[in-house]
């Protein structure tokens, strides 16, 4: 019938909610894995992040204090495998959450391990041989000490034309560049060789005045001279001395 009624309309408040996002690259297991924050929160009162990585591990929560730096967040990972992870962001005033998901690849780190054919070389002999076992690597680095060459070849082989030690070193990377080594010290023995000369000159020209016998790879020595009843006449420890012919009774 033409009546009037006035209506008051509530009023209804839109917050504003969080835009969650982030930007994860691959890894290398027992490394640290590193998640950039690309969320829109930055205008909100102490916005909520929660991390959850996709393993047995926690998940982790913190809150930005005063609109401060971004949500970024970091995990190391131990063993293998493709996780999915998870982002929650909270308008810590109003409770008004976004939540984004995702996959990171964690491959396994590079081990180093070879081995050698031989586990010293005594000169002349001067060749080694030497095979790659490691896993998990696309790249590697030979070194075999001393200034001596290094290899290109997965399964090289060493030479040496002098004797020592030396460290033999491979070196491992794969794709992400995570790295490991292993280092081999190898030995390599002068040749034996011993020369006993079979006449000396100690006439007083000195030249060739001293009896004594010459070797290299020597360790031990010791040299006596008897004369005609058996008796010591002369005896070296060191090769650096010889015998200048005389004996005990001037003969």
């Amino acid at each position: 019938d033409g009546c009037d009624s006035n209506l008051t309309l509530p009023f209804i408040t839109i917050n504003q909610s969080p835009i969650a996002g982030f930007k994860v690259d691959s890894a290398c297991a027992t490394t640290t894995a590193f998640f950039t924050d690309t969320s829109v929160a930055s205008s909100l009162s102490f916005p909520l992040y929660s991390w959850s990585f996709g393993d047995d591990s926690v998940p982790h929560q913190f809150t930005i204090v005063n609109q401060g730096p971004p949500g970024n967040a970091q995990h190391v990972y131990s063993t293998a495998g493709t996780y999915t992870v998870t982002l929650a962001v909270t308008n810590g005033t109003t409770g008004c959450v976004d939540t984004t998901m995702r996959q990171i690849v964690v491959v396994p780190y590079p081990v180093a391990n070879f081995q050698a054919d031989s586990v010293a070389l005594q000169l002349p002999d001067s060749v080694v041989n030497l095979f790659n076992y490691s896993k998990y690597f696309s790249g590697w680095q030979w070194d075999f000490g001393g200034g001596n060459l290094t290899s290109p070849e997965l399964n090289p082989t060493a030479i040496y034309t002098d004797s020592g030690t030396f460290n033999i070193t491979l070196y491992i990377y794969n794709s992400l560049h995570c790295r490991d080594s292993m280092v081999l010290p190898f030995h390599v023995y002068e040749q034996e060789t011993f020369f006993v000369p079979n006449a000396f000159t100690p006439n007083g020209d000195r030249i060739n005045p001293y009896f004594s016998p010459i070797g290299k790879g020597i360790k031990d020595y010791k040299m006596q001279i008897f004369n005609q009843w058996g008796e010591t006449v002369y005896t070296s420890l060191s090769t650096k001395y010889g015998w200048n012919g005389n004996t005990r009774d001037g003969d």
